[in-house]
């Protein structure tokens, strides 16, 4: 057991990298940001414990801010990229193209000067979802399509070259407004325990301010829809996809 979670967690390296980017400061940050529900479950909340000899302190964790370029120079590099939509933003953050010098998260590292995601592309534009991509309902009738059977599959999926241009990598942040987990989103209906419960919870945790009872109510029914025995140890895949 302890062999197996050691294996998901991220290099130290690689996770070290990965939270430079986020633009913490200091411990009290880290702490908010672990609650948050943002962190990836590769990603340890006690690293200095989990990564042992490799650890050198938090400043170290956190890396210098003055390895990002000021706040100006950095929009006009990427107002000069020429993108044009929040997609090809999270796309491009991703790639070998971005300098180490231009955060991937831009609204956090520059919080006091961020404006919108319009204004640091240089659109004008205020995107809340990208007009490119399908919208939610017909998104998710595709993607129920696929028969994919959790989150592991469809990251799987997204990466193997087939998936469409119109289907967004992101669903959560493009469709958040609609967005009723993983769950709904790949057409499976979760036996709920402890352990799909809390999970299930864990990706709706965005939205769960913004429920009201009956909604939550509702979207946990869809787990007991079908009359069949509720399995503790597994979960079945939908035999038709929901509307």
């Amino acid at each position: 057991m302890a062999k197996s979670r050691a294996k998901k967690r991220r290099d130290f390296e690689e996770a070290r990298e990965y939270v430079r980017d986020l633009g913490l400061e200091n411990s009290r940050e880290w702490r908010a940001w672990c609650k948050s529900g943002e962190r990836p479950h590769d990603i340890p909340a006690s690293p200095d414990v989990v990564y042992g000899d490799e650890w050198n302190s938090w400043p170290d964790w956190f890396g210098s801010r003055s390895r990002w370029l000021p706040f100006e120079e950095a929009r006009e590099f990427v107002r000069g990229v020429g993108l044009t939509s929040w997609s090809e933003w999270l796309e491009w953050r991703q790639s070998p193209a971005r300098p180490s010098n231009i955060p991937t998260s831009p609204n956090t590292v520059y919080k006091d000067k961020w404006q919108d995601m319009g204004d640091w592309l240089g659109t004008g534009d205020i995107y809340r979802r990208d007009s490119r991509f399908l919208p939610f309902v017909e998104a998710r009738e595709f993607v129920r399509d696929l028969g994919l059977k959790n989150d592991p599959e469809w990251r799987a999926w997204c990466k193997s070259g087939e998936r469409p241009h119109n289907i967004p990598a992101a669903a959560r942040v493009i469709y958040r407004e609609e967005w009723r987990g993983m769950a709904d989103w790949l057409g499976y209906k979760p036996l709920w325990n402890r352990h799909t419960l809390l999970a299930f919870l864990e990706d709706l945790r965005p939205r769960l301010k913004d429920l009201e009872e009956t909604e939550l109510y509702l979207i946990l029914q869809q787990g007991e829809a079908q009359d069949k025995p509720l399995n503790p140890h597994a979960t079945r895949p939908c035999s038709e996809p929901r509307g």
